[in-house]
């Protein structure tokens, strides 16, 4: 940071670059990309299933009640539009477990509850991605979608993920276990995966996030 700031403000800013908008928020979409992915990837399937169903009721129970909460709250407090409340109530939802990085690293923690809440939060954005779509859009005055395209997301996106994670996953275990591969070419590999999950799931109009979430599962 303090290199970054050397670089770019005062007597010494050799750098002269100030980045756009567009770059900054490609950049922390790519970064979230790789965190979900990689997250994703150190999840067991076999324990997936023994809490599939605290899995439905995290995401599709407790996540709608409280973007409903808060969009009731926004409504209470700011007295504003049904659109701005749902807008204010869907981006506030979804928790980020790397705030709490301390804990989901801490042995102290049970196992269960780290899995439970590292698996949670990878998905709860991209099903909240939608909601804060459609509001955006409403606010904006424009159209957005409505839920049939909403589900239609999220749908492109848990199919993309499946194949790109295992497709992608299969070849390269085994193009690594029969030495088709350099030695130093998995790592790059398993990173392409996460990004041509995404990737394809833009262009088929899919929630990127959950395609990188799935495929690294």
């Amino acid at each position: 940071v303090l290199a970054g700031l050397l670089l770019a403000h005062g007597p010494l800013a050799v750098l002269g670059f100030t980045p756009s908008d567009e770059l900054i928020k490609t950049l922390a979409e790519v970064t979230l990309v790789l965190v979900l992915f990689s997250d994703a990837s150190r999840v067991g399937l076999h324990e997936l299933r023994a809490d599939s169903g605290l899995y439905v009721r995290l995401l599709g129970v407790a996540l709608p009640l409280t973007i409903a909460l808060g969009t009731v709250l926004a409504l209470a407090l700011m007295g504003t539009s049904i659109w701005l409340a749902l807008l204010v109530g869907a981006a506030l939802a979804p928790t980020d477990a790397a705030l709490g990085a301390g804990m989901m690293a801490n042995p102290v923690v049970p196992a269960r509850i780290r899995r439970l809440i590292n698996v949670e939060s990878g998905l709860n954005d991209g099903i909240a991605t939608p909601f804060v779509s459609v509001a955006i859009a409403a606010v904006a005055g424009g159209h957005g979608h409505g839920p049939a395209a909403a589900v239609a997301e999220l749908a492109v996106g848990v199919l993309v993920g499946v194949a790109a994670g295992g497709v992608g996953g299969l070849l390269v275990n085994t193009a690594r276990r029969r030495g088709w591969a350099a030695e130093g070419f998995g790592g790059a590999a398993v990173l392409g995966l996460a990004v041509c999950a995404y990737a394809s799931s833009l262009a088929l109009h899919g929630n990127g996030f959950i395609a990188a979430f799935v495929a690294g599962l």
